[in-house]
């Protein structure tokens, strides 16, 4: 069994655990890596991601072509989940846990009238490493329209990651802007965290465990002096508006994009170079 070895990365060790059942020995962080997380910012109209946020189909596929994969996904009716599950050798899908999120686990096997499946943790966790449900405990935990992935041979796919690395410093530079003349003007608490998710985490958090994975920690810790002074006065929970750009050190914020662009751009030419 592959382990979770880094923040919010079930769907990846999901991915190491697929491979395993096609003999193909990878960890988690080594698929993030492959995927080139550290140096990818991406938007879509519903906000900011980055690091392991970037969890699609799209993003897998940066890594599994490589190896000659892919990623094949079924998009399956609640009730029909179960009897689709049965004719797979394994499988990758989302379920809600007990605390309101998504955790992504592995279907491996049946027994008598229960699926079995891998969960996907940390090896430190207390959490057991299989789950058994049946069709009813599943049908109750996953989405209307549940989205399955599978893995399939890839024929000779590629990634354009000159595109993906340009399109991110694009999406850096438009963010950048952004997040620095919302933080001149006045909010309030409640404004601020209801932009946690779609905004400031990917800046925040994501690309701050990416960037460790590949071992830059400098630049990593000066994106957590803002992260600690952010959440600091997210939890602080003043009902006053205030001006984040006067509690959190922008200079150094500052510092910490433009070194993560120039790392991009470092690893942009060496793409450009191998083409």
């Amino acid at each position: 069994m592959k382990y979770m070895t880094f923040n919010s990365s079930c769907s990846f060790a999901g991915i190491a655990n697929m491979l395993e059942y096609e003999n193909i020995d990878v960890e988690d962080y080594q698929i993030a890596i492959g995927m080139k997380l550290p140096y990818i910012m991406y938007s879509d109209v519903n906000g900011y991601y980055s690091g392991a946020m970037l969890q699609e189909k799209k993003w897998f596929n940066i890594y599994l072509y490589q190896i000659g994969y892919e990623i094949n996904e079924d998009t399956v009716s609640k009730k029909d989940v179960y009897d689709y599950l049965l004719n797979k050798k394994t499988a990758m899908l989302g379920i809600k846990m007990p605390n309101g999120t998504k955790h992504a686990i592995n279907y491996i096997g049946f027994n008598t009238d229960s699926l079995i499946f891998l969960n996907n943790r940390k090896k430190s966790s207390n959490e057991e490493s299989r789950l058994i449900l049946s069709k009813d405990e599943l049908e109750s935990r996953v989405d209307d329209r549940c989205i399955i992935a599978t893995l399939i041979k890839s024929s000779n796919e590629k990634t354009d990651m000159r595109k993906i690395l340009l399109n991110s410093l694009q999406t850096i530079n438009g963010f950048k802007e952004k997040l620095f003349n919302y933080c001149k003007e006045e909010h309030t608490f409640i404004e601020i965290k209801k932009m946690m998710n779609s905004f400031f985490r990917a800046i925040f958090l994501d690309n701050v465990t990416a960037l460790q994975l590949i071992g830059e920690d400098e630049i990593a810790n000066k994106f957590l002096i803002a992260q600690k002074e952010f959440l600091g006065i997210v939890l602080s929970e003043q009902p006053t508006k205030i001006v984040l750009a006067d509690k959190i050190s922008m200079g150094i914020l500052n510092l910490a994009i433009e070194e993560w662009k120039i790392l991009i751009k470092t690893e942009l030419e060496k793409t450009e170079n191998c083409i």
